[in-house]
């Protein structure tokens, strides 16, 4: 799940332009062990955590021993460290066909029966796990049906050691705060991967330590996993941190969090988005680039893109909300899985989209900073014959101007409306972290 990449998509764009609020460290524990560790918390994706181990060669001990090892590193260094999990359970309408057509897209090595035993379905136990045959790839990236198990079963094998490790230190006497950090997973079911089979999964938050870090509602619990480390970023600003690190390679969180970053909740906070580089080898010659985390200031980021887009430094909250938000719009149409891949004309162009912004300003000494109003979802509707039609139409205007981008003919046949609609739906999303009714935004029915 993403917002678009290569050589124009989002995150590319905004490291070549605004390369001072972009630095790349080896591992994400150096970077943390210069902080002062109890006013810091970081903040993980699970789904992303647990792809990154994921093998077809590795035994599920071997997994929970790379798991638990570079959860340890982070707790070390910081107060708290939440570690979220997608809940299929929760996900909305959107979400679901989105998945869907990912997995649709993805091809696997297909063993025969009697060497694969790899579950494709939620009915096996633990010590099924524990077979030599398990595929751990096939599992986080093929068999959606049979995965949560496996994250409750890693998961909770991950915070029982956490937890004696816990008692055990403080048996031997240690009272500092990195002795005593929390952990807490959210969107697991505690029951791991023993629950009976008959039983429906309960994701529900588990945690250890002496913080309490309750970021669950059971009236609108959350499905994507990009939400919750918004709202668990909401809640440790709320408890006083210092430094609040993200943990993720989704682009999602690029846009959620400049948009968390300009509505001035975050004044004096260093919120740090760790988006970790995998190892890559150059085939042709052969030179092997070692794994590394991009660290993007966030709060920096978002001062120089409105600053960039505006043309001064901007210090009405109002105002640079709507910039934001426009641009991330517009970042929704330029390629996002929510947004059919993207509106073919600006597909790929995060370069276009910040154009379209420039130009929009240009033209108009005061921007109106009360376009953008989500509050509910008639108002959120309404968007999209005003506010996010001219944004539209302006970003055409730009691409017809580029010949090697193919001007207007790249919309023959495409009606965009149906892109806009879905953008709306999508910016809505990510500024109000609860979703409105994807059907009324031109989604399939879950149904159809």
């Amino acid at each position: 799940m993403g917002l678009s990449l290569g050589d124009h998509g989002v995150k590319t764009h905004l490291k070549n332009e605004f390369p001072q609020a972009f630095r790349c460290v080896t591992t994400l524990k150096n970077e943390l062990r210069s902080l002062s560790a109890d006013r810091v918390s970081v903040i993980v994706d699970g789904n992303v955590l647990f792809c990154r181990f994921a093998s077809r060669d590795i035994s599920f001990d071997a997994f929970v021993d790379l798991v638990y090892g570079h959860i340890l590193d982070l707790v070390e260094k910081a107060t708290c460290v939440v570690v979220a999990f997608d809940e299929p359970e929760h996900v909305s309408i959107a979400k679901a066909k989105e998945q869907e057509a990912r997995d649709m897209k993805r091809t696997s090595i297909v063993a025969s029966s009697d060497l694969d035993s790899t579950p494709s379905t939620d009915a096996y136990c633990l010590e099924d796990l524990k077979a030599k045959t398990v595929d751990i790839h096939k599992l986080m990236f093929t068999n959606r049906k049979a995965r949560s198990r496996f994250i409750d079963a890693v998961a909770m094998e991950v915070y029982e050691r956490f937890d004696a490790r816990q008692t055990i230190l403080q048996g031997m006497g240690y009272t500092v705060c990195t002795a005593f950090a929390s952990l807490c997973f959210d969107g697991i079911d505690s029951r791991g991967g023993d629950r009976p089979l008959a039983e429906r999964r309960l994701p529900r938050t588990v945690e250890s330590g002496k913080l309490a870090t309750h970021f669950r509602s059971v009236e609108h619990p959350i499905g994507e996993g990009d939400i919750k480390l918004a709202v668990a970023t909401r809640r440790f600003i709320e408890a006083g941190m210092d430094h609040v690190y993200l943990e993720t390679t989704d682009t999602d969180s690029i846009a959620i969090q400049l948009m968390e970053a300009v509505s001035g909740s975050q004044e004096g906070v260093c919120i740090t988005l760790a988006m970790r580089e995998n190892k890559y080898v150059n085939k042709k010659t052969g030179i092997v680039r070692p794994a590394y985390y991009t660290l993007c200031d966030i709060p920096l980021l978002a001062s120089l893109v409105c600053e960039r887009i505006i043309g001064r430094i901007e210090r009405c909250h109002a105002r640079r909300l709507h910039c934001m938000r426009s641009l991330v719009f517009l970042f929704c149409l330029a390629g996002c899985d929510f947004v059919c891949g993207g509106l073919p004309a600006l597909k790929g162009r995060a370069d276009v989209a910040m154009e379209t912004m420039q130009t929009y300003y240009r033209e108009r000494e005061t921007a109106q900073s009360n376009v953008w109003n989500l509050d509910d979802q008639n108002m959120a509707l309404a968007n999209v014959s005003t506010n996010a039609e001219e944004l539209v139409t302006i970003a055409l205007s730009v691409v017809s101007k580029k010949k090697t981008l193919g001007g207007r003919k790249s919309l023959v046949g495409i009606n965009p409306v149906e892109f806009i609609c879905k953008g709306v739906w999508c910016l809505a999303y990510w500024s109000n972290l609860r979703e409105y009714d994807p059907v009324a935004f031109g989604f399939a029915s879950s149904s159809t």
